[in-house]
């Protein structure tokens, strides 16, 4: 079973009575720094895990393994704007237990903590900044962003007000509100909209620009 597996089926292991010794075998295993790293599980995935079993006997491994996933994302360089949109479009499903207003909110923080320079920008009842350190645990940043609310802040007043400066914009948004975003983008290489939840976009985007730029490593 792999290490995704283990976390897609920590519940089922609860649900089924799992004995504690292998239990404590695999929460081993959930916290283990070469097998995190291993795996490339992103923060997203070990977060759904964590909303999945809440206070549970696997929430250390968890606590710790989405520290460590955070070095399985591409640390971009030069100066990143996230735009986490919070419209209520965003309150169905998204990623595992996570609707997809959480699940954006995981992707931009654990973006932002890894990028050279970041901001992020939450779009709610208003433009709200969140300051973020280089480095800093994602925990530390889901905390301040706090629950998923919806409101008037539109992707294009956000972009208008916040780009200028930066040397990349991602915004986390729905598909619904893309096209409002498309329209205000100011170049074709360093803008990223983001409608669909999924780990993969924390390597699809450094991929995405240097095929725009044609910056391949090879």
């Amino acid at each position: 079973m792999s290490y995704q597996d283990r976390l897609a089926h920590l519940r089922d292991f609860d649900r089924d009575g799992l004995p504690g010794a292998t239990a404590q075998q695999v929460a081993g295993e959930l916290a283990a720094p070469a097998m995190v790293l291993r795996s490339g599980v992103t923060p997203l995935e070990v977060h759904a895990a964590q909303r999945a079993v809440p206070g549970s006997r696997w929430s250390r491994a968890l606590a710790g393994a989405l520290e460590l996933s955070q070095a399985n994302v591409p640390a971009l360089p030069g100066r990143t704007l996230v735009l986490i949109d919070r419209d209520d479009l965003l309150a169905g499903p998204g990623y595992g237990v996570l609707t997809r207003a959480d699940a954006v909110t995981v992707i931009g923080a654990a973006i932002a903590c890894r990028a050279a320079r970041a901001q992020i920008v939450v779009l709610g009842d208003e433009l709200t900044p969140i300051p973020v350190r280089q480095g800093e645990p994602v925990k530390d940043v889901l905390a301040r962003l706090g629950e998923a609310g919806g409101g008037p802040a539109s992707p294009a007043q956000a972009i208008r007000a916040y780009a200028p400066g930066h040397d990349r914009v991602v915004l986390l948004t729905h598909p619904d509100r893309a096209v409002e975003a498309a329209e205000v983008v100011t170049g074709p290489s360093r803008e990223h909209v983001i409608t669909s939840v999924t780990g993969g976009w924390f390597a699809a985007i450094p991929h995405v620009e240097m095929a725009r730029t044609a910056d391949w490593p090879f």
